[in-house]
């Protein structure tokens, strides 16, 4: 099953402390414990970074729509409930670093699926 998280970032190998000093996210798709994709995306051309709006929800949205799994280090409450009622996991992780917070996130995920029992 192919997961594609996102993370916000301002120098593209730290997870950005605040949603609104994010200039891109950095999207890596996975399937089972393989990285098939990485793929950055810009966002400060289109947010206004002194604002944390509606508007800019929306914005920032437009960008990470097709992602299943956000990571932040930090995210308002407001924004984390935008997120989840468009169905999106939002996970806080005290990882600094970008890396180190996709494998985290993929080897979690790849325990849980083992633990999963699909027998009848």
């Amino acid at each position: 099953m192919k997961i594609k998280l996102a993370l916000p970032s301002e120098d593209k190998l730290n997870i950005s402390d605040s949603l609104f000093k994010t200039y891109f996210f950095k999207i890596t798709t996975f399937d089972t414990a393989t990285i098939i994709h990485e793929e950055y995306r810009e966002t400060y051309t289109i947010i206004d970074v002194n604002a944390e709006t509606e508007k800019n929800y929306k914005k920032i949205y437009e960008i990470i729509a097709d992602c299943d799994v956000i990571i932040f280090r930090t995210i308002s409450e407001k924004f984390a409930n935008y997120l989840k009622s468009r169905e999106k996991q939002v996970i806080i992780t005290p990882e600094k670093i970008i890396t180190n917070a996709v494998l985290k996130y993929v080897i979690e995920y790849n325990q849980r699926e083992s633990n999963t029992c699909c027998c009848p």
